[in-house]
This record gives C-alpha cells, structure tokens and sequence, in this order.
C-alpha cells in the first residue's frame, strides 16, 4: 500500500509541474481585426516606458504576430505571472499582466491610433505600409515618417522584430540581416553601427521572412532583408577584439573580422585565437580509522599536480 501510495503521488507531482497553458486574442482596432501587431510574452513584468518600444530587458518568453483575422495564439506556457504587450507601429501600446493556470482567453484587445503618430502623419509624410506576401511580410518605409530615422531605428519598428539583450529576434528566434539579398557578415555593435550610418532614406522596405528558402543560408532560422532604391555596399569593415584575464598563468583570447564589398562580390574572414595554459593542483589526505579500536590504521596522502597548454583557433571565411 505504501509502494502504491508513494508512486501515486510522484505521478501526480509530474503531471501537476509539466503542464502548460495557452494565451489566445484577438488585437481589434474600432471592432475590426488588426493584422501585424507585435505580441511579446515577458517573464517579468515591465515597467511602463519599458513596454513602449520594441526593447525589453526582462526574459521573453514567446512572441508572435497577430494574423489577417487578428488573432494570435502561444501556447505550452508553464504557470506563473507574465507581461503580455502588444504594439505595432502608429498606434498606442497595449500592456497588461496576466496569471497563467488555467489556460486564458483574453478576448478582443482594443489598440487606438497614436496621437503622436497622426500628428507626423499630417504634417511630415504618410504612414509605412505592411503587406502580406507569398512566405514574407513587407514594411515598406520609402518616403514615410521613418524617414527621418535610421534604419536600425526602422528595424527595431517592423512588425515581428524584438530588441533582446542586444540582439535583433524574429519570433523569439535570432536574425540574420541581407540588403537588398546580400548577407551581412556583420553582428553586434558593429552591425547596429553599420546600420545607423546609412541614410534612412534610402530604405525602400524591410521584408521579414519568417522561413527562410534555399536563397539564404541553412542556418538562418529567419531573415531581415533590407532593400534600398539605390546600391549601398559597406565598403570595408574590420575589428579586433581581445580579452585578458589574469589567474595562476594568464588566459587571453584575440578575435578580428574582416569584411569587404565591392558591386556584386563580398569577402569575409574572421579568426579567433584563444592560447590558454591551466594549472590543476590538488593534495588529498584521507585517515582511516579501526571501528573496533578507533585507532587510525592508515593514512593515505596524495599530491596532484597538472600544468596543461592548450590552443583553439577558429576560421571563417
């Protein structure tokens, strides 16, 4: 009976600690379906004017985008408190915290044009326009009131793209950026630096291709591809980076990157070195005892001592 018992309830603790739950909407603008917008499902609530860009610094959980019907749906949620946001450019951001166990319909999200926005939309230019196509999703900003940005900026505003710990994600998924169907071999501060330095007004639109085909690399789980009205390459971009840190021997690790871009051909090398010597000493002393007398009849003593050098490279080209 105790066997029994004691099975019973480890079964029921499985089943209690593995199950998930579902967050399900519709994102409405006046009783209509809103396509497009951004939903992002944070560990920990956020702050306010955390919640009103595309930047989060808690832990994102999960994020989608709301279809042509407006509805949205993440699922295998384990129970706890979240930040649910929705927003999408041109219209006021929407925030609340929700309680997940059971499983929660939030029904019709109601989102209202940005004051802000209308204002630039009157005065400045029209507004960016999204468009469905076959396997992408178009933002096209020609002539719009991203303009007047960068085009990190207007990344950062396309529908489907979130800011996390400084990394550019689709669908809670790592990027990969091409212009106009060419991959950047750039990443980090040195992409976000590349970006910022072109004219915005040279964005034509910004495709987000959620499923990438044989056109991209194998290991892109999703694109940002950046078109432009006329021909921009990056010319030549370098770095070195290195890193010291000062132990028993010293470790030190040296990475530099090199990219060049002329017309229809690009030249990418990056090599790493990271000469690393480890020192391992350990002294062990065991006493063994009689349990008859508790008098020790042997002690054991060791000393260990290991010096080993070790060398990684790394190559892309």
């Amino acid at each position: 009976m105790t066997k029994y018992f004691i099975f019973f309830l480890g079964l029921t603790s499985t089943v209690m600690f593995g199950q998930t739950y579902q967050i399900k909407g519709q994102v409405t603008e006046a009783n209509q379906p809103l396509s497009f917008v951004t939903i992002v499902i944070a560990q920990e609530p956020q702050t306010t004017n955390e919640t009103t860009s595309s930047t989060f610094t808690g832990q994102i959980v999960a994020a989608t985008i709301s279809g042509d019907d407006g509805n949205f749906s993440i699922e295998d949620l384990p129970q706890g408190r979240y930040s649910l946001s929705a927003q999408i450019l041109g219209f006021t951001p929407y925030q609340r915290v929700v309680t997940l166990g059971p499983s929660l319909d939030l029904g019709p999200i109601e989102l209202s044009p940005s004051q802000e926005q209308l204002q630039e939309v009157t005065i400045t230019a029209k507004a960016p326009q999204i468009t469905r196509e076959p396997g992408r999703l178009v933002f096209r900003v020609a002539e719009s009131t991203l303009s007047t940005t960068d085009p990190y900026q207007i990344i950062t505003k396309t529908p489907g793209v979130v800011v996390l710990n400084g990394q550019l994600t689709v669908k809670n998924r790592p990027t990969t950026i091409y212009l106009n169907n060419k991959k950047l071999y750039l990443e980090g501060s040195e992409l976000k630096d590349f970006l910022e330095g072109l004219d915005a007004k040279l964005i034509e639109s910004v495709e987000v291709i959620t499923n990438p085909g044989a056109n991209y690399d194998a290991d892109a789980t999703t694109v940002l591809n950046l078109r432009t009205t006329k021909k921009i390459a990056p010319g030549y971009k370098g770095s070195l980076r290195g890193m010291y840190r000062q132990g028993v021997f010293a470790k030190h690790q040296w990475t530099t990157t090199h990219l060049l871009s002329r017309d229809k051909h690009q030249w990418y090398l990056s090599y790493g070195v990271a000469p690393k010597k480890e020192n391992k000493d350990q002294e062990t002393y065991i006493r063994y005892v009689s349990p008859l007398t508790e008098q020790t009849t042997n002690i054991w003593e060791g000393d260990f001592n290991r010096i080993t050098d070790q060398l990684t490279q790394d190559r892309k080209s």
